[in-house]
């Protein structure tokens, strides 16, 4: 079996322009840290080359585990459809696919993810210019685009979506049998009043948290991409999959209270929605609609591998974080906006 640095001299074409001259691979092996991943094994290495008489580096992040190859077929596509917009520049580079070894290649981004990056401009906000408000909004235009270039012509209905809701809601024990009376009440009501609604099936990041952006020094990188063919999510789904899993993500942002109040994480997420709906002040209440509603198919399961409450179960004070947040928004605010509409 090969070796990274000679699958890279073997297949320099894919790592390098043409007027790029290869001179060596700086390769120090697997640096496994604790907190990665006991399936997948990551690394890098460094490509060193000249051009215009300048010696260069490349830094390549290696990553093998799992199917490699469907996240490098299905995301080289994804990048492809980004082509001549300003948001591709967001997303990596996937150099090549070794199938002998399993190994992606793709482009290393340097970066603090955002999830560190805004907690550090909340303990810090008199260290430079944090513009929290400004990023949010770049992300909320970057999914819109991205959701844009990948829509299919697939259409899914409220009612579908409502009676999936309403059978795991029977199942769940996230509620109390009080609790699931009114949320079967407000399901109901909220499949009347928007009983023709149609949503389009897009293709989704299916993992688009603060964790996995990174903010670099001039844009910020959507990284962590196996989530758009991973088996238990769906790889096209409504918009609403990808905008309520960042907003249930960045909500949870609170749980660092005082330094991160809830007004703050509301304000972002307010931010978050200028920035993909274009109409959002005039249809502020469908918006908001739509948001319990696919919130709710996170609490129940109904959307990716877990449901909210166990995909949050470890985080500090996750406990009264909950209660604090999802049971009092999905059963107590917006439900009761919904049951004033009948």
């Amino acid at each position: 079996m090969h070796s990274p640095q000679e699958y890279i001299k073997n297949n320099m074409k894919l790592f390098l322009a043409p007027d790029e001259e290869f001179l060596k691979v700086d390769y120090k092996g697997i640096q496994k840290k604790a907190f990665q991943s006991t399936v997948r094994e990551v690394s890098s290495l460094t490509i060193i080359y000249k051009k215009d008489t300048k010696v260069r580096k490349k830094e390549v992040f290696l990553k093998t585990g799992g199917d490699q190859y469907e996240t490098y077929s299905a995301y080289t596509s994804l990048y492809e459809n980004m082509a001549g917009t300003t948001a591709q520049k967001s997303m990596p580079r996937f150099y090549a696919y070794d199938k002998t070894t399993n190994t992606l290649y793709m482009e290393y981004l340097r970066g603090t993810p955002a999830k560190y990056g805004v907690l550090k401009n909340a303990c810090f906000p008199f260290v430079g210019n944090s513009k929290e408000g400004s990023f949010f909004e770049e992300l909320g235009v970057w999914l819109r685009t991205f959701h844009d270039k990948n829509k299919t012509a697939e259409t899914v209905g409220i009612q579908q979506l409502a009676s999936y809701a309403l059978t795991a809601l029977e199942f769940t024990e996230n509620f109390t049998a009080q609790e699931k009376a009114v949320v079967r009440t407000s399901i109901q009501a909220f499949r009347e009043k928007y009983k023709q609604a149609n949503f389009s099936k897009v293709q989704n990041h299916n993992d688009f948290t603060l964790r996995n952006i990174l903010k670099g020094k001039n844009r910020f990188y959507i990284i962590d991409w196996d989530a758009t063919q991973h088996p238990l999510f769906d790889t096209y789904a409504p918009i609403w999959n990808d905008i309520t899993s960042f907003y249930i993500n960045t909500m949870s942002m609170s749980r660092f209270a005082p330094v991160i109040s809830r007004n703050k994480t509301e304000g972002w997420c307010k931010s978050f929605l200028r920035g993909y709906f274009t109409d959002y002040a005039d249809n502020n209440e469908r918006i908001t609609d739509f948001i319990w509603f696919f919130i709710l198919m996170h609490s129940l399961g109904c959307i990716g591998d877990r449901d909210s409450f166990a995909v949050y179960k470890n985080v500090k004070c996750i406990k009264s974080y909950m209660s604090d947040w999802f049971k009092p928004f999905v059963l107590n605010v917006t439900i009761k906006k919904v049951e004033n509409t009948k």
